[in-house]
């Protein structure tokens, strides 16, 4: 019995990992349709834009609402990637512990009673480490190419609601030259980064 509330635990866990993966990822956005609005020179050390008011209402599906958009400049970019590393190393080390729990554990009670429990635990850990992977990927690119990033964070109506989501986006911060949500997807106030 306590086996069986175990597995039903750790699938519970599983589900909700790979639902806040759903959620956080959120329809694909082309950034040149909705970074479409007033063009801003000389902002080399990035800044945000925060929602105001405007925008679509949620009365008809898929209606688009920019909530945040965060510039990040090169240097931001190299510190964030020092952040995802120390978190990614944290968890691979979380991982090793539980294969180790999983095979120690199998090895004094028995294989059938600790492997399903143990796999579905280590299939939560991958799945909520996915959008990290995503992430990281992004900031190594920006990285290497000393560039910025984009944090666009939006919400999406449907079914007369608002999902909220987000999605990050390469920015040539070299240039200077950053665009701000075309004011279909709301108005709101750009802060630079001192």
């Amino acid at each position: 019995m306590k086996k069986k509330i175990l597995g039903l635990i750790c699938f519970v866990l599983l589900l909700s990992g790979l639902e806040f993966l759903a959620a956080t990822q959120g329809p694909t956005l082309l950034p040149s349709d909705v970074l479409s609005g007033e063009i801003l020179e000389q902002q080399y050390q990035g800044g945000k834009w925060q929602y105001t008011s405007g925008g679509a209402d949620a009365t008809a599906n898929h209606r688009l609402v920019m909530t945040q958009v965060t510039y990040i400049d090169q240097e931001a970019v190299h510190e964030r990637i020092t952040e995802i590393l120390d978190k990614r190393i944290n968890v691979d080390w979380i991982k090793s512990l539980v294969w180790l729990g999983i095979f120690t554990t199998m090895w004094f009670i028995g294989f059938k009673r600790v492997f399903s429990v143990g796999i579905l635990c280590l299939l939560f850990l991958y799945a909520t480490t996915f959008a990290w992977q995503q992430e990281a990927a992004l900031l190594a690119k920006a990285h290497r190419e000393d560039e910025g990033l984009i944090t666009m964070t939006y919400q999406v109506s449907y079914n007369g609601s608002w999902t909220t989501a987000s999605q990050i986006v390469p920015w040539q911060a070299s240039q200077g030259i950053l665009q701000l949500p075309d004011v279909a997807y709301g108005t709101g106030i750009y802060t630079p980064n001192p």
